[in-house]
């Protein structure tokens, strides 16, 4: 197939079900619409196809942007966005003031272990390996002038972006309540499987979702036979194709 250059979070050149593996790593967390995303990657999988996400884990302790300062979005946030047209929009500013108020964070870890501040270069953003946040709690010195310098430089980089970020109940809990909002508009899916990943040489901590695709009659008719029998397969997929557990 050729390549096809498209909006990632709408897939207009792509017809319905024309793939049997859709695969997003680090993705999902750029789109301002996550389950409109999510949505329009199920509806070009076949019957039966898989969808792999892998997404920055919240609670990684030493994430070198900081972010696991960072709240977690209800369902009903994600629900907004994908019913409301404009609301996405709306949030953006709120997400990059969410980020801000991560990037002064690091910046006070990084001044407390004797670093220079935040840099553009992502070489340089880590933390030191001796850094444990689990022994820093959010700190309460944060200058408001910070906050506001840093969001207005994320706000002018909208690619760089992540407006939101996740843990293992907050994926599954969005998902769910995703599950009646996709089938009133045909398209159908089943939770295979999420778990986070431990960090590896190449990446960071990660969480790695694994959704199926499925007709609708299909699945209320095998339902007491694929549970099983396809959440392993599907999780042996995933182990093979991102390395999930050491």
């Amino acid at each position: 197939l050729p390549d096809i250059v498209d909006d990632a979070q709408l897939l207009k050149k792509v017809q319905n079900a024309t793939f049997d593996i859709v695969l997003a790593a680090h993705v999902l967390e750029h789109m301002p619409n996550v389950l409109g995303a999510i949505f329009n990657w199920l509806r070009i999988l076949r019957t039966g196809g898989l969808a792999f996400v892998v997404l920055p884990d919240l609670c990684d302790l030493r994430h070198p942007f900081g972010e696991r300062f960072r709240m977690v979005a209800r369902p009903s946030h994600f629900v907004e966005e994908f019913r409301r047209a404009g609301a996405a929009d709306e949030h953006f500013m709120g997400h990059c003031r969410e980020m801000g108020v991560a990037v002064s964070t690091i910046d006070l870890l990084r001044a407390w272990s004797g670093m220079d501040p935040f840099s553009d270069t992502l070489g340089q953003n880590k933390l030191p390996e001796l850094v444990d946040t689990r022994e820093v709690k959010v700190p309460l010195s944060m200058d408001p002038a910070q906050v506001n310098l840093h969001t207005d430089a994320i706000a002018k980089r909208p690619h760089n972006v992540h407006l939101h970020l996740w843990t293992v109940k907050s994926v599954r809990s969005m998902l769910q309540a995703a599950l009646p909002l996709f089938a009133e508009q045909g398209v159908h899916f089943r939770i295979a499987d999420v778990h986070s990943a431990g960090r590896t040489w190449l990446n960071m901590q990660e969480l790695r979702v694994t959704l199926q695709q499925h007709d609708r009659q299909v699945w209320s008719l095998r339902h007491g036979v694929l549970v099983d029998d396809v959440s392993v397969q599907s999780t042996y997929w995933s182990d093979m194709l991102f390395r999930l557990r050491p």
